[in-house]
């Protein structure tokens, strides 16, 4: 038998109304337990410059045969379409989502997680995890979404076992357009990421060999007494460099300005070329002859589809044109620019002293992957060890299985090559899915087809 309760007033922890209501609850004699509780909260929106806090009904659907939970979730701020449904009698949960375009998610399962894309003067990242101002990830059930903060503000630790954020899984996706297509040369104190290639473009690299501008050269570094000298004629470089871009940045936004277009928003590059060919040929051969100066101290590291780039703290760094990957990373916002071949346009300008003071000149080579599990079609490796997260990368063969081993904590699961079957559902490659802390299910090659993917796990 169902029962329908529904709470009273606000509620601050939604989470735990559920966790009182579920120890309240009367099974069936076969230790069944089928109840509906509905409650509002406020949603605190963290990553919003904003004291608004949006009201939003939960309902949670409870199906489950003790000891085993089942749990299903509907989330809206909808609140007057709400209260017509409470008002009556009946309360199907799949009949007031299809009514509100919400989805209906199994806190249980896996979970797909929705993309949003966000430009860039480079090209654009397209986040599986981030919420920011700038654009909210959602999960989906194939036709509907729900933004992540919704859901884990109504069900944090079901979702998220003993951790409190997501690790940052995106996809940087940069022009295939030399220069134009590079992305910022920055450092980072704190922001721990991982790139792992999926397409070389071959428009940009012909041979299928891409790039990365990561650290110095060290022939250059060689050459000189010390790295102090090293660095100040660097610094140097890059002075004389900007003093020509800031020239040029300013003649563009005159022109967007007259274009009625936003100063700091991305436009194509087709734009930003047609205006800088305008300029005096002068300025055009200064701005290309000291940038090339200025890179010369840098070193270019090559990447082929497959490879992984574990990026140090305080290592420069910049991907380069045409090269697409997956990242994983801390999700903290925190960088400083030492340069960039067009106009910054989020922040007002560039961090280059204020890096030299901290950056590391030595880079190291790459170590072989811990391999944590090698057994007939399956090989699981740790690409990375971070302080707060690690990734692993699993090959799988077709009948081979892999169940994830964590312990009150949720993985990221994202699809490098093949078809990936999680529970019901099956992943392609660059697409991603939440597997939450009470996650149970195995995963498994989708056809007859070898499957890569990586696993993001926090520590």
């Amino acid at each position: 038998m169902r029962t329908i309760s529904i709470i009273e007033g606000i509620v601050n922890n939604p989470e735990q109304v559920l966790d009182s209501h579920l120890a309240s609850l009367e099974c069936d004699a076969d230790g069944s337990c089928k109840s509906i509780l509905v409650c509002q909260f406020h949603l605190q929106q963290y990553w919003l410059d904003s004291d608004v806090e949006p009201l939003l009904y939960v309902f949670y659907e409870i199906n489950a045969l003790r000891p085993v939970e089942k749990i299903r979730i509907l989330l809206t701020d909808c609140c007057r379409a709400v209260e017509k449904v409470l008002a009556g009698t009946e309360l199907d949960l799949d009949v007031l989502a299809k009514a509100l375009d919400s989805p209906v998610i199994s806190l249980g399962d896996a979970m797909p997680l929705s993309s949003v894309d966000i430009p860039k003067p480079w090209g654009q990242e397209i986040w599986y995890t981030g919420i920011e101002a700038r654009g909210v990830s959602s999960v989906s059930d194939g036709v509907h979404q729900l933004k992540l903060p919704w859901l884990m503000a109504a069900a944090p630790r079901r979702l998220l076992g003993s951790h409190n954020s997501l690790v940052l899984l995106k996809i940087l996706d940069p022009l295939p357009d030399e220069v134009y297509g590079d992305l910022y040369f920055e450092l980072h104190e704190k922001k721990q990421e991982v790139y792992v290639v999926t397409h070389i473009d071959k428009a940009a690299w012909p041979d299928g060999v891409g790039k990365i501008r990561f650290g110095f050269d060290k022939e250059k570094l060689a050459g000189y007494k010390n790295t102090r000298e090293y660095l100040a004629d660097y610094q140097l470089a890059v002075n004389d460099y900007r003093l020509v871009r800031e020239q040029i940045d300013k003649s563009i936004d005159k022109k967007r300005l007259e274009a009625g277009i936003d100063i700091n928003v991305p436009i194509p590059v087709s734009q930003l070329k047609e205006w800088e060919s305008q300029l005096p040929p002068d300025v055009q051969e200064r701005e290309c002859r000291l940038r090339q100066a200025m890179d010369e101290f840098t070193a270019l590291k090559s990447l082929r589809v497959g490879d992984v780039v574990s990026v140090p703290l305080l290592t420069p760094h910049s991907l380069q044109h045409g090269v697409r990957t997956i990242e994983f990373q801390t999700p903290v916002y925190e960088r400083k620019i030492l340069s960039f071949g067009q106009k910054v346009l989020t922040q007002g300008g560039w961090d280059t002293a204020a890096a030299l003071k901290l950056v590391k000149t030595e880079t190291f080579g790459t170590e072989p992957f811990a391999v944590i599990l090698n057994q007939q079609g399956l090989l699981v490796e740790r690409i990375v060890n971070f302080d707060d997260f690690e990734v692993l990368r699993v090959r799988l063969s077709p009948g081979a299985i892999y169940s994830p081993s964590v312990h009150n904590a949720y993985c990221l699961v994202v699809v490098v090559v093949g078809e990936l079957s999680v529970g019901e559902q099956r992943l392609v490659c660059e697409q991603a899915s939440l597997l939450p802390s009470r996650f149970d299910k195995q995963l498994k090659a989708f056809n007859d087809q070898e499957v890569v993917f990586l696993l993001a796990i926090p520590k």
